[in-house]
Formats: C-alpha cells, structure tokens, sequence
C-alpha cells in the first residue's frame, strides 16, 4: 500500500515520465543524511530534514498533492515578517491570528510566536508531522521563546477556519496547485469581515489569488538567506520570491 501511495503521488506531481525519470534520484536519497540545523541544535527542537510528499501519506485524498516538508529558513521568514509589518497600517498585531497551512514540524509556528499574535495555528494534514509539531511547541515553551499562545491541528489546510479578527496565513508551498485553488477559493468564499493577510513563500501559485480571486500584492521580493541559512537549509535558494497577498474586511483588495 505505501508503494501505491508514492506512486499516486509521484503520478500527480509529476506525470508518468516524470516519475520515471525521478528513480534514480529517490534511490540515492534513500542513503543521504541530512543534517540537524542550527535551529534545532539551539532550542532541543525538531524541525529539520527533508520528506518527500511521497512518504506523507495520511489516507486523505489530498495527499498526492502534498508538496513534502522542509523547515521554513529562519532569516527568511523573520525577514518577511518583517516587511509584513511594514503593511499593517493601524491594524494592531495583537488583534492578529497567525495560520501556518501545512505546518510540518511546526518551525514557523514556533517562529512566529516570538510576535504577541493574539494566538498562533499551524495545520497539518498528516499525524505524525503534527505529533512532531506539538513536542516542538512544548519544548519551545519550555525555553520561554513564545509570547503567543500556540495550538497545533490536524485538518486540510486548504479549508482553514479563519475565525474572528484579522488573519495572517503563512504558507510554504505546502501543497501543489489544485490545493492552492481550493484554498482561495475557499478565502473567498469565507465571507471574512476582517483583513486576512497571506505571506506566500516559494510563491509559484500567487497568480491563481490575484488573477482569480482579486487578491492585492503588496509586495513580493527575493528575500535574503543569513549564511548559516543557506549553508544549513536542503531546499532554499537566494532566488526564491515571497509574496504578500491581501484581502481587506468586507472583500476588498487594497495596497
């Protein structure tokens, strides 16, 4: 059966003669080691690592467009954190719910719990992932790093439930295309009253919000790696773009 799933996966990722090209290269990741990242060697987490959305197979019909699990690159993500913040105008950050979709390990949750959010979500398809992600919040509290209340859910992270208040989603191309659709439309149709936000990393889909769904741009950027990021991260590239999205309250976009 996992057999079957890898190949549902791979077929849906990457069409047949991509999955057969891919192999060979999947063959010589059996025997790699990866190693721990800084991150988790300061703070007794779990974060690192790269899993193939292949080896996530939960039973949900969802699972062949999981993209895999890598840690969100801390410098990256502070980074954009940052110029997010640049945007919120006299929106309060304390008024804010942070979403991770696709949490993994949960790192961007642990990471953004250093902000006084009003709390902090990540959502994650798969048990084992999300197992993982509740120890790392607990050891994270353990160190005193979070200044936000932190829950960790197991559910589809294209069907968010946004709750009350202004929302800030985080997303690090979690999933493949056709979640990304859902997931805006699922935004859209949300009737929100309230501002929500999406930092989109490795933002290959961003089109499908604002050609689609109307979604701003505030900006997008090619934000730095610090060096031990790139020296430490398996997947990021200097090149990679950051996008903000927005929908204000009531459904209207603006700058």
């Amino acid at each position: 059966m996992a057999l079957w799933e890898k190949m549902r996966w791979s077929l849906a990722q990457r069409g047949f003669l991509g999955t057969v090209r891919a192999v060979p290269a999947a063959l010589t990741r059996r025997h790699r080691t990866q190693p721990q990242h800084p991150f988790d060697q300061r703070y007794g987490t779990d974060t690192s690592g790269l899993i193939g959305g292949a080896d996530l197979a939960s039973g949900h019909p969802h699972d062949p467009y999981i993209t895999g699990y890598a840690g969100v690159p801390p410098s990256r993500f502070a980074a954009a954190l940052d110029q997010w913040r640049g945007t919120v105008g006299e929106v309060k950050i304390e008024d804010y719910t942070f979403i991770d979709l696709g949490c993994g390990k949960g790192r961007a949750v642990l990471l953004a719990s250093r902000l006084p959010f009003r709390e902090v979500l990540g959502i994650e398809l798969n048990p084992r992932l999300a197992a993982t992600a509740q120890s790392n919040v607990e050891r994270w509290q353990n160190v005193d790093e979070a200044r936000s209340p932190i829950r960790i859910i197991v559910g589809d992270a294209s069907e968010p439930d946004l709750g009350g208040g202004p929302v800030l989603l985080f997303l690090y191309n979690a999933f493949a295309e056709p979640l990304v659709c859902c997931l805006a439309d699922n935004i859209a149709r949300s009737h929100h009253s309230e501002r929500i936000d999406l930092i989109y990393q490795n933002a290959y889909h961003a089109d499908i919000f604002t050609r689609q769904f109307g979604f701003s741009e505030p900006w997008r950027a090619e934000l730095p790696l610090s060096p031990e990021d790139a020296a430490a991260d398996p997947v990021a590239s200097a090149h990679d773009i950051t996008v903000l999205l927005r929908v204000d309250a009531d459904g209207q976009t603006s700058v």
